[in-house]
């Protein structure tokens, strides 16, 4: 899926939808053009707030990378508010996917006309300013701030902390400068809008039936954002440690995926002032260059992006040991069933999730099944003193909290795999009676 896939989606849907209110139920307010526009920035809105309402948590997480890097590139002042904010994150997250959603819902259907209009504008704005300052520390070096301009140079890839905007959640990853351009090309619909929010086509005469929709989805927008969250995991998973994937053989395939770049080496004679770029590959064809008793000085290096590889989480999947030696293949590949219990932070754990874990760990044992447990990087002695606390019998490995956030959106989760793939997950709150798992997903043991 590219994002002109989703723009020509929701373009002919939006045809679709103003064909069928326009020309048959006789619904129009203002021009074609904008019940055209209503239909399809509703269409678009609605696409893109499914995909990231199916996981809540994947936009909070999102929200702290922001929050992160806002709190150095703002400065000491405005920069200490980021931190604080940075506590609310899930609820910022329902809300703007909440929002999201009712906006698509709202131009659709011509819901409050004159607050969707606003409130469209202001929301595309907001998500410009975020597309664009991912976009734009491309070219901030790593020993400057946003707001040092002076020290800004040529745009460079890797200058960027947050390398996507989290527009399209794990659905479509795009590129910091194709989601500013996005938000670009949107920006005048949500101006039109505000211009002519009078001409916008109120679908239903009946104001009740309007506020029943409006309300409704604001609350059933709710409710779809907690399933998806608090109450139980992602209806769908988009990352790389989805149900049925093979964790080593994934993540060979995408370390086999390296970035294709070309060297080139920018030498400058010191007798003559004459300059003269070589690629790596050619270097051994000029032996002048590289005597070190010759007039040829070596000045600059740069590299060229041949081809773009594989950015999936699978590149960090590594578990440490308390001696900091990864263990992850042996650990994940290891035969037969096990389970593996992960939990990106220590202090917000749920600790009763944890006694239910407990219960599985325990009874798994003595079917001669393993548990391990994997938690964010930190100093063996409070892993130590984590698994006392929860009365975890089973070894714990340590890994980057935020790659732990990826392979599942809960603290604790569950995950059971055999032979390294995984054959199910559950969230905290869901993890079933042992009994239960045994009957259903452990074939081998029941035979």
């Amino acid at each position: 899926m590219t994002i002109q896939k989703i723009f020509l989606i929701c373009a002919i849907a939006g045809l679709v939808l103003t064909v069928l209110f326009g020309a048959i139920l006789k619904k129009r307010d203002g021009s074609w053009f904008m019940l055209f526009l209503q239909q399809f920035t509703g269409a678009f809105f609605i696409f893109s707030g499914i995909v990231k309402a199916v996981d809540p948590y994947g936009t909070a997480f999102k929200m702290e990378q922001y929050f992160a890097e806002f709190e150095s590139a703002f400065g000491p002042i405005l920069g200490s508010i980021f931190p604080f904010l940075a506590k609310f994150v899930f609820a910022f997250s329902i809300i703007m996917l909440v929002l999201e959603l009712l906006l698509g819902i709202a131009l659709i259907f011509g819901l409050k006309r004159k607050f969707t209009a606003w409130t469209y504008l202001i929301v595309l704005i907001f998500f410009t300013f975020l597309t664009g300052f991912t976009f734009l520390t491309g070219y901030v070096p790593s020993d400057a701030t946003f707001f040092q301009f002076g020290k800004w140079g040529p745009y460079i890839e890797t200058n960027m902390k947050v390398t996507d905007c989290g527009c399209f959640g794990d659905f479509l990853k795009l590129k910091p400068k194709t989601s500013f351009i996005k938000d670009l090309v949107l920006l005048p619909t949500g101006i039109l809008f505000v211009m002519n929010w009078q001409k916008l086509t109120q679908i239903f005469d009946s104001s009740s039936v309007r506020n029943i929709l409006f309300y409704g989805t604001i609350a059933i927008s709710t409710i779809f954002c907690y399933q998806n969250s608090k109450w139980n995991l992602p209806m769908m998973d988009f990352r790389p440690f989805a149900k049925g994937i093979n964790l080593p053989e994934a993540e060979a395939a995408v370390r086999a995926d390296d970035d294709v770049k070309e060297i080139y080496y920018t030498y400058k004679n010191g007798t003559s002032g004459e300059e003269k770029e070589i690629r790596s590959d050619e270097i051994t064809k000029f032996p002048e260059l590289w005597d070190k008793t010759g007039p040829w000085k070596l000045t600059d290096t740069r590299e060229v992006l041949i081809k773009k590889g594989s950015d999936s989480k699978l590149k960090d999947f590594e578990f440490s040991n308390d001696q900091g030696m990864d263990v992850s293949d042996e650990v994940v590949a290891a035969p037969g069933y096990q389970f593996m219990v992960v939990s990106y932070s220590m202090e917000k754990a749920s600790r009763d999730y944890f006694k239910e874990v407990a219960k599985v760990a325990d009874a798994a044992e003595k079917d001669g099944i393993r548990t391990f447990g994997v938690t964010q990087t930190a100093d063996p002695a409070d892993v130590d003193k984590f698994r006392h606390e929860i009365q975890a019998a089973y070894p714990f490995y340590t890994a980057d909290d935020i790659l732990l956030k990826t392979i599942i959106r809960s603290n604790p989760g569950v995950l059971l795999l055999k032979d390294g793939t995984v054959i199910e997950k559950w969230h905290g709150s869901k993890i079933p009676d042992y009994v239960e798992i045994k009957a259903e997903y452990l074939q081998v043991l029941n035979e």
